[in-house]
């Protein structure tokens, strides 16, 4: 049975919904919600800068593939907050540069996913096919990059702690 595209688009509303929230719980388990002030690190606080960008981003390309547009700036792996945080990152440990090196891999990986959806939508590809792709393929890459930026964030913190 075919599904109507506004089924589809609260599929991928509800599935955002989700990452946010998990996105919310996250920060506030790294502001450790105790009220406490933290001194905090540059680079910390550009990667906190980085996981809200991804949101951002996430959000701007699921809503240009809803509405059928093409992802020109979307794709380009420098020209957001997560890609100039990958590039201006200097790793200071090991643990922090195999999260640094996962972290990469992935937004190059979530860039090219993104980057093949934009093209179906020009070759006219049916929709329905593009968002499920979204939905199996985009959406899951960009989950974990985010769950791999909280552990970052976390180990940053807490050796910004001791």
């Amino acid at each position: 049975m075919k599904r109507r595209p506004s089924e589809t688009l609260k599929d991928l509303s509800d599935t955002t919904e989700t990452f946010l929230q998990k996105y919310e719980k996250a920060l506030r388990e790294a502001s450790g919600e105790g009220g406490e002030s933290l001194e905090v690190d540059p680079a910390l606080l550009h990667l906190e800068m980085a996981l809200e960008g991804l949101m951002r981003w996430q959000t701007r390309v699921i809503r240009d593939l809803l509405a059928g547009r093409t992802l020109e700036k979307a794709v380009v792996f420098e020209e957001d907050e997560v890609g100039r945080f990958i590039k201006e990152f200097k790793p200071f440990d090991e643990t922090s540069r195999e999260l640094w090196k996962r972290i990469r891999d992935r937004y190059a990986d979530l860039h090219l996913r993104a980057r093949e959806l934009s093209e179906a939508v020009q070759r006219g590809e049916n929709i329905e096919e593009i968002y499920r792709r979204a939905r199996e393929e985009f959406l899951p890459f960009s989950e974990a990059l985010f769950e791999d930026l909280v552990l970052l964030s976390n180990y940053m913190e807490k050796r910004s702690r001791k």
